[in-house]
């Protein structure tokens, strides 16, 4: 049911193109299908919402909740990775910078009563914060300066012991058709330590780099 509802929105908003290309959708996406395996145009939403849900599961592989987290996604997209988390966290922040997005959110997560859509970052404190397919995406965080006032944003809104999950496209990594901007993991982690964080992971993936920090 959730799907089909998700499915429905996307499909009959007037910003569905601008939602897909949000999702990772781009022109030459057909070619990595066989031939006749999506019909037309329609069919690309329950694909790309299939993919996308796929890499949302990912983060419970690489971060440990409870059930007494609270939790903010900072860049939400749709609201999928709080979906998941509701049944495994106490509370969910939503926060999704992008105007036409917000509307759908609420839509999406508003029989969920541990989830909210949040329109600014307060003083609230989080134990867990994701900023994932945010960092040089799109018309995301698109040099350092920017970058070091948000991650020194998200170190004061995190608990003690806290953890910060995110991800960004790397420098000498595989062509990728969204990116902007892609950042030195060796610069990344100096910033971390800088900011005050007390560990700090990293690990490569296919053309992204997933990192861990702890306050």
């Amino acid at each position: 049911y959730l799907m089909e509802k998700i499915q429905q929105i996307i499909t009959t908003s007037r910003y569905r193109e601008d939602i897909l290309r949000m999702l990772g959708f781009h022109n030459d996406f057909f070619e990595y299908f066989p031939k006749n395996y999506i019909k037309d145009h329609n069919d690309i939403v329950p694909v790309m919402l299939d993919i996308k849900m796929s890499e949302c599961k990912s983060i419970f592989q690489i971060v440990n909740f409870t059930k007494d987290d609270s939790v903010l996604d900072y860049g939400s997209g749709i609201g999928l990775i709080g979906i998941l988390l509701s049944e495994k966290c106490k509370k969910i922040d939503l926060f999704e910078p992008v105007d036409f997005m917000k509307d759908m959110i609420s839509q999406i997560v508003n029989d969920y009563s541990n989830i909210q859509a949040i329109s600014k970052l307060n003083n609230e404190k989080y134990d867990k914060i994701l900023c994932r397919a945010v960092l040089g995406e799109f018309e995301g965080i698109k040099n350092v300066i920017e970058l070091k006032k948000l991650l020194t944003k998200f170190y004061k809104i995190l608990n003690e012991d806290g953890c910060l999950c995110f991800n960004f496209h790397r420098k000498n990594g595989p062509e990728v058709h969204h990116s902007i901007t892609r950042y030195d993991a060796d610069q990344i982690e100096h910033m971390i330590k800088q900011i005050g964080f007390k560990k700090f992971f990293r690990s490569n993936q296919t053309h992204k780099t997933e990192c861990l920090a702890f306050k």
